[in-house]
């Protein structure tokens, strides 16, 4: 049976941007392709970022904004609504759940609650470390490989437990930069 969809990190950079004033397409696509960080994550064509609109939209996450004071004709503004700010509250709030997604959807998290506070972006990264710890705890009590014929499987073991451990220093690294330089 296949999981439920649920948002993309890119929607919820989109919702970000719109948390900070109404924003028409063009302009919301050149923030993105121009964000710090956000940049170096992913590149989102113009046309898949109206259809990403046009599905945030039809999930009650934000509005068109007509009476924004540089609506014309030509440009279709987008607003956040309540539901929106919720949907991305809880979005950045929430430590991701599987290690490969650390690298896009945490990283995009983590610079998207730096935008709102340094201490909403330590909040999120402690716990994330957390997260690693259990993951790494569990990786860590399974036995080294006493055959042959467990090898293959020790590779793939002793790759995430590595990954783990370095995430981990990571976090470590990065919470005090964040705290010297933020």
């Amino acid at each position: 049976m296949p999981r439920p969809a649920s948002p993309i990190a890119t929607d919820h950079v989109i919702l970000a941007l719109l948390d900070e004033k109404p924003m028409h397409g063009y302009e919301i696509h050149q923030r993105i392709a121009s964000m710090p960080g956000i940049k170096k994550i992913w590149t989102l064509k113009q046309g898949l970022l109206y259809a990403k609109l046009e599905k945030l939209k039809e999930a009650g996450l934000l509005e068109d904004a007509p009476d924004h004071p540089e609506a014309n004709p030509s440009r279709r503004y987008f607003r956040l609504i309540s539901a929106g700010r919720e949907a991305l509250n809880a979005w950045i709030d929430s430590p991701v759940t599987r290690a490969r997604d650390i690298r896009q959807e945490f990283l995009a998290k983590l610079i998207i609650a730096r935008k709102y506070s340094l201490e909403r972006a330590l909040t999120l990264l402690r716990a994330q470390r957390e997260i690693c710890r259990h993951w790494h705890t569990s990786l860590a009590e399974q036995a080294a490989p006493q055959q042959e014929s467990e090898l293959d499987d020790w590779i793939v073991h002793s790759y995430r437990l590595f990954r783990d451990e370095a995430s981990l220093r990571w976090l470590d690294d990065l919470e005090e930069w964040l705290i010297k330089l933020g």
